[in-house]
């Protein structure tokens, strides 16, 4: 078959082109993942600051509190919770700046468990004059501990995953391609003949 030079231009041409189109999409997605991943990675990273901060704070305010209750002069007693939570201010903002961060930072329909623990050891804490030892503090805290690592993990296996985008988009590009490849190698007569057609107007010659 004699064919003009053209159609092995047009042929490397539209070859050209569909890898092009290939690597310019992948990419795209894959930057598009990666600025999503990165996100991701910095909301569990201050989530789990906000979790670690939450319950060490918790876990001071409890011990003084139940420091306080040992002691049996109700005057006396009264003065130094005044006298701690005056010098504590900070402290106190902390545990209502964290836990309002944390709550913002879940999702109120899919998180339910772990506002659940966490609403649960804030109760515990809002008021402490009412606990009744140190230990009620720190099973909640291991509850809500232990809610946070199941979704810290989840969050953490997306991540490494990758968006459901991008692997959609990764495997559906690779099908695209190969099917491309398929195509051009078995159909090569009748791609020449098209072009042939597309280019010069007429059927290559046999």
């Amino acid at each position: 078959m004699n064919m003009p030079a053209t159609i092995f231009i047009a042929i490397g041409a539209v070859l050209a082109a569909i890898i092009s189109g290939f690597f310019a999409f992948v990419n795209l997605v894959a930057s598009k993942d990666q600025k999503t991943s990165e996100f991701r990675q910095d909301w569990i990273n201050k989530l789990r600051e906000d979790l670690t901060n939450f319950t060490a704070s918790s876990a001071s305010i409890s011990s003084m509190f139940m420091h306080f209750a040992s002691v049996k002069d109700e005057q006396q007693k009264e003065i130094q919770i005044t006298e701690f939570l005056n010098n504590n201010i900070d402290l106190l903002d902390s545990i209502i700046k964290n836990y309002d961060s944390i709550r913002l930072r879940v999702n109120p329909k899919d998180d339910k468990e772990i506002l659940e623990k966490l609403n649960k050891l804030y109760m515990l804490i809002e008021n402490p004059r009412v606990l009744k030892s140190e230990q009620e503090v720190t099973e909640a805290s291991n509850e809500l501990i232990t809610e946070a690592q199941t979704l810290l993990k989840k969050e953490w296996n997306r991540v490494k995953r990758g968006e459901p985008a991008f692997w959609i988009a990764k495997w559906l590009s690779l099908a695209i391609f190969s099917v491309s490849l398929v195509l051009i190698f078995y159909k090569y007569d009748s791609i020449v003949a098209f072009l042939s057609i597309s280019v010069n107007g007429i059927a290559p010659n046999k």
